[in-house]
């Protein structure tokens, strides 16, 4: 099965659970621009990972996602605008309550971790 992306021109923010990390702007032509969020993004996502108990490999890689965009006209200036709108939005405070929450809004219960489903004895 192939995992090729769309080449339609947008926008494709890419989250680790409720957290930003990066924008990409795939342009009318199929190239692809990306724009990295401040670094503070990243360590809030590791500190969130920690928290959720989300530190093996496999579980910590199953929480990323991707939201793709369309945008009309040019989609680099776009994604740099939503960059900065993302940078403004997720100031410290709301950072720190998301990490606090191992990376999902505080509004949102955290997901079990754990592999094993509990047994019933019948």
């Amino acid at each position: 099965m192939s995992r090729r992306r769309s080449r339609t021109p947008g926008i494709t923010t890419i989250y680790w659970r409720d957290i930003p990390a990066q924008i990409t702007a795939t342009t009318d032509n199929g190239h692809n621009e990306k724009i990295m969020l401040h670094p503070r993004f990243q360590h809030a996502i590791d500190r969130a990972a920690h928290v959720a108990g989300l530190t093996e490999t496999h579980k910590y890689i199953e929480q990323w996602r991707r939201v793709t965009t369309a945008v009309e006209g040019d989609t680099v200036a776009a994604a740099q605008s939503t960059a900065d709108g993302i940078h403004s939005q997720y100031e410290k405070n709301r950072l720190e309550a998301l990490v606090a929450n191992g990376g999902l809004e505080p509004h949102k219960q955290p997901q079990p971790h754990n592999e094993k489903e509990p047994q019933h004895n019948d």
